[in-house]
Order: C-alpha cells, then structure tokens, then sequence
C-alpha cells in the first residue's frame, strides 16, 4: 500500500483509516517495475488531494448508532506565488457495539485521530516539490471474539466454567473477554515525505521521494472469546523506517521509458506478552508449577535495495506493448528470545535443559528460557535470511477505434520472506519463511456499450505460486500449536472477474462487479484447524478464499428546484462460502465448526444536496437487514472463536465545504 507513491513499510502501518484521499489508483498481478517495492498481490495508491490555486475549506460530521461521532476537515490554499499548503484532519469516537455474554460490559469504542500538512512548492517552471508530515493516533477498543468450541490441549485441566461464555445464537453484539482489563490499542504511527520532480528537458523528468516513518505500539488484546484468563496478549514495540527512491522517466516518439531504483532499511523492536494462568497446557512437568505467561523479545534490521526499468512502445496506432524487470536484494538480521515473567516458566526450562544436556543448568527468574538446538543451554537465538530475485512482466495491448482494449499479460512477482516474532522453545522453532514467488496469466477486454453509456471490463487469470505464504499453525513443543505464516510449496489459482458501470440515463448511475477464483493447494504437509496431527493438505483450496465475491451499487439523483438536489442508493456485497482453514476434501468431511457461511450485505443512503455541492445532508444504515456474517474464525490453543461483523447501524452525516 502507497500514499502518494510513499510506501506503507509494513502491514500494521495500514490499520490507520486514509485521509483526505483525492483518488484511489489499484494495480492488479505483480508489481516492482513501475515504482516502490516488489509485490505478488498487486498494489494499492492512495492519492492526497493538494492545495489548489484559491483557498478554500471544507468538513464532515457525522453521528451513527451507539453513539459514534466522526468529524473531519482541511483547509487548503496558497500561502505565496510558488508554496501552496493543505492541512486535514480526521477523528472517530465512540461505538462500543459488543455486549460481554457473562456481565453488563461493553466494547468496540473507537478512538483515532490523524492529521497532515502537505506542502506544495513550485519554485520553478521545471522543479516542483511537495512535502508531506503526518501523524496518527488509534486508542481504540480491540475487539472481542464469539466463543463456539472448547477444545482443551489437556482436557484433565479445563478451566471451570469455561461454557459460560460460550456464543450460542447469532448475534453480532454478543462476545466476552476477560473482566477489569482495558483491551485497547495505543498505536501511533508518524511519517514525514519528500517527493521532488525535475523536468530535466521535454523528453526527460527526474523523481526523488524520501521517506521517514515511526511507528509504535501496546496492545493488549483478549485472543481466547471467553471471560476466562486462557490468553491475553500484549504487544508493544516500534518500527523506524527510511526509504529512497530515485528514477527518471522519458519519452521519445513511440518510446515511453522508466529507470529506476530504490534503497529501504527498516529496525524493529517487538515485544509480545502472553498471559495464561487458565490455560490447559501450562503443565510441562508434572512435579513442578504451571507457568503463568512467557514474553518474546525479538528485533529485526532489514536492508533492501531493487533497479527497475519498464518501457511502453507503440508499434502502431493500435498495438503497443510493456515489458518491465527488476531485480531486489535485501538482508535481515534478526533476533528472538522467550523469557520468563515469575520465576515460574524459568524453573521448568532450568530442568529441560539439564535433562538434554546432562548438565545443571540454572536460568534465573525473568531469564531467556529459548534452548539452542545444537547445545540445549538457553540463549538468544541469532539469524540472518539473505534473499535475491529478479521479477518482470510483458503486456501486450490492442485498441480499436471504438474504444475497445484487448490486452494479455505475463509477469514474475516476489513477497519477501522473514522471520516469526513467536514464543519459541527451541531456536529451530525460529526458521524464517521463504520468499513468495508467483508466475502470473492475465487476459481481457475494456469496452464502452451503447454510445458509451456503459463500460464492461472483464478478465481471466492464472496464478502459479511457489513457497506462498498463509496463514496456518505450526507445533511449538511444549507450548502447542499456535498460528503463524506458513510455506505452502506448491499451489495455484484461477479464476474470472468482470465489473459494468452504467449510466442508462441522467441521473441514475450503477456499478456492478464481481469474481470467481478457484485455488488450489498441490503440495503442503502442515497443520489444520480440525485435527491436531500432521496431514497432507494437497487439494485443499486457500484459508478464507471463497469462490465467488460480487459488489454492486446503485444510485438515483433528481433536482429538486434549481439549488438542491435529492439522491437515494442502494449498495451490496456477496462472498459465497468458504473455509477458516486447510481442508483435504478428498479424504476428510469438512468440519462445519471452520466453514464461514456465504452472505449478502445490503447498505441504503438517501439526502440533500447543493446543486453546486457546496453542502450535504446524508442519512444512511449500514448492514441493512442486520445480517449476521462473520469477518474471521480462529482456534487457539484451547478454544475455537469467531469474530462477528458489526450488526445494522445508522447515523447522519452532514458536510460542508466554502
């Protein structure tokens, strides 16, 4: 994900919600040849609005069900001749929509703040810069999962009561977590930016983008659905990140072209808390206490640079084609240790390691209790993973006269790998995941219908993977399976998209769209959610792929008078049935308890608006006919939990804009 071009460093940087966002620009199949970083599942662009040539000022509040409030604003114009400025802001409060199962508790409360200053300087004809500074903050509620399943590591230690919590009915609202903690976040992400264009000639440009980011976090979170101490967890850490990119661009006759490169190092900082005083499987030695809890302390350092090229040739009016490569090299060094947190984990790793290594070992209350695999005695555990690639893509393009585009395409794409920030027992637990590689297949048209009140856009697709990355578990003896990105060597999907928007005639507007993708898992041993045991998942589809998804949205605007107008629509979502795990569906029936149903999700908006919108009042419901669907399913190491899409809501949404 980008911002102007400006990569997020890492996935948790997107959890903040887009600010002042002009346009979205989405790139599908492998990307790396055009700008920023390597990728094998295409790329997202969010576009800043900028400062214009007069001032001018605008906001949104609104006010929704369990009394959430969302205000945001800019105020944006030029400060001199060459230096335009834009400031916005965006806050979201309240909402707390979960009801705990077992007390008179809630949760879901939101609490975010952003703001950036953008800065646009034009201090020549040929030389414009534009600087960005932004900072964010979410204190938000983490939310609570649906108890659906116990199913103990050591049944002979369940905890009492443990069905109290369990989520019987479907109702989004109901959940539990455990009572007195304060399950929020305290993220904060901070970033400042440079991008510099220089128009070297009428063929050439040269582009500098600079980035810095920090981001911080402490988390505690409620990962087991109960109200029962099985497992909370706590994170905190931090990211420092600085990328530079510098490329130049140019045309000449036919030729469009891209050279460029770019270096990013990134240190990370990550600290992760578990507490289980309730949990089952926290007798590891029979004669000696339960533990309470472990923490691992782990730290990355990653340098990475790539080169890229790309050109665009128009062999004639009609046909062109692209081909683009690149190559990327990058180094972490990493770190990882499980540590004690009372005495009590310390006494029992004192007694393994003296058991393996026929020695007596003494590890101190609060010390490293991970054990090296070659000598038995605990100690951090130290590594490095060195990965290189080379990705590229060709396209082909037809245009005819009428407007349509027939296209094919063929690329290599690479997904870095990297290292677990897990709870480890043994530093073999700690071996990296490889490096994702995809060979992607794409075909399809664009096309305008009917004196171009309708484009049809559709395509087909095959994606070849190997070593790709899902999530799955793996075994950390003696603590159990526990979730994490797995390897899957060998697998594939295929699949049809298509999306229609129309305009039949003035004032009515529809988008529809829709896919099918069919995956496929040809070879992976691993560890499902259904069984405890090591099984051969060949022919299992991808976790959480479900076959069909389709979007579709419409929208009717009439006059009412000459300075208002009124608008109702109408918007949907669909997936169809899919699975929260690995499944062999030649061999074993597919366990319901894993299976996410298919829904449909209906939004309704209806208002006023300015002719000039220069204002607008808008009422509108989300999740319409309060459809019970949920949004993801996990099993722990004593539970199994679901988590519930929020149920209907409505509100009012008033903006302004001068």
């Amino acid at each position: 994900m980008y911002v102007d071009e400006v990569p997020l460093a890492f996935p948790v940087m997107t959890e903040f919600p887009p600010l002042d966002v002009a346009r979205v620009e989405v790139l599908k199949g492998p990307q790396g040849t055009l700008y920023g970083q390597n990728s094998t599942g295409g790329a997202i662009n969010y576009i800043a609005a900028k400062p214009g040539d007069h001032w001018e000022a605008g906001g949104e509040l609104g006010f929704a069900r369990f009394a959430a409030v969302d205000l945001s604003g800019y105020l944006s114009g030029p400060v001199t001749s060459t230096l335009g400025a834009r400031l916005s802001f965006r806050t979201a409060q309240g909402g707390a929509w979960q009801r705990s199962v077992t007390r008179n508790d809630s949760l879901g409360d939101a609490n975010q703040i952003s703001a950036r200053l953008l800065l646009d300087w034009a201090p020549t004809d040929r030389l414009t810069a534009v600087f960005s500074f932004s900072a964010a903050h979410d204190g938000s509620d983490t939310l609570a999962g649906q108890l659906i399943k116990i199913d103990p590591v050591n049944p002979a230690r369940v905890a009492p009561g443990l069905s109290d919590s369990l989520v019987t009915r479907n109702d989004a609202r109901l959940a539990d977590w455990d009572a007195g903690k304060q399950f929020k976040l305290n993220d904060n992400l901070y970033q400042a930016s440079a991008r510099l264009d220089f128009e070297a000639s009428d063929n050439l440009n040269l582009i500098s983008i600079s980035a810095y980011q920090r981001f911080t976090e402490d988390r505690l979170s409620d990962v087991d659905g109960t109200a029962h101490q099985l497992l909370a967890e706590r994170d905190t850490g931090s990211i420092d990140s600085f990328s530079q990119e510098l490329r130049a661009t140019g045309h000449n006759g036919s030729l469009k072209w891209i050279v460029g490169g770019n270096y990013s190092t990134a240190k990370t900082a990550e600290r992760n808390f578990f507490g289980n005083p309730e949990q089952s499987n926290t007798l590891i030695v029979p004669f000696l206490p339960p533990f309470k809890g472990v923490t691992s302390v782990s730290s990355n350092k990653i340098e990475t640079y790539g080169i890229f090229a790309n050109a665009d040739i128009a062999l004639t009016s009609r046909l062109s084609v692209t081909g683009g490569v690149r190559y990327t090299n990058s180094n972490n060094r990493y770190t990882n240790c499980a540590y004690d947190t009372d005495g009590s984990l310390s006494r029992i790793f004192s007694f393994l390691s003296s058991t393996f290594t026929g020695t007596s070992v003494t590890i101190p209350p609060l010390g490293c209790v991970t054990l090296n695999a070659a000598t038995g005695l605990p100690a951090v555990t130290t590594s490095s993973l060195k990965q290189d690639n080379v990705s590229w893509r060709a396209a082909v393009n037809y245009k005819f006269d009428t407007g349509t585009l027939l296209y094919a395409s063929v690329g290599r794409g690479y997904k870095s790998g990297g290292f677990p920030a897990l709870v480890a027992a043994n530093s073999a637990q700690l071996a990296p995941i490889t490096q994702e590689s995809l060979l992607a297949y794409e075909v399809g048209f664009k096309t305008p219908l009917f004196g171009r009140k309708v484009q049809l856009n559709a395509a087909a697709f095959y994606y070849d993977y190997d070593n790709k990355q899902l999530r799955g578990r793996i075994n950390v003896v003696p603590f159990g399976l526990i979730e994490a990105l797995v390897n899957i060597p060998k697998s594939r999907i295929w699949g049809i998209e298509a999306d229609l928007t129309a305009r039949p005639f003035r004032g009515l507007d529809v988008t529809l769209g829709g896919s099918y993708v069919n995956s496929r898992i040809r070879e992976f041993t691993g560890f499902g959610y259904a069984s405890p045991a090591l099984e051969n998942y060949a022919g299992s589809a991808f976790p959480n792929t479900p076959r069909w998804t389709g979007v579709g949205d419409v929208q009717y605007n009439w006059a009412a008078g000459q300075r208002h107008g009124l608008f109702v629509g109408l918007s949907s979502r669909f997936q169809s049935t899919t699975n929260a795990t690995f499944f062999n569906e030649t061999n074993v029936p597919v366990d319901p308890t894993y299976t996410i149903p298919s829904y449909v999700v209906l939004d309704a908006r209806f208002g006023v608006a300015a002719s000039d919108d220069s204002w607008r009042l808008q009422g509108w419901v989300h999740n319409l006919t309060n459809k019970y669907y949920i949004q993801g399913l996990f099993r722990g190491l004593d539970t199994t939990y679901r988590q519930a899409a929020k149920p209907i809501t409505y509100g009012v949404t008033f903006s302004v804009k001068w």
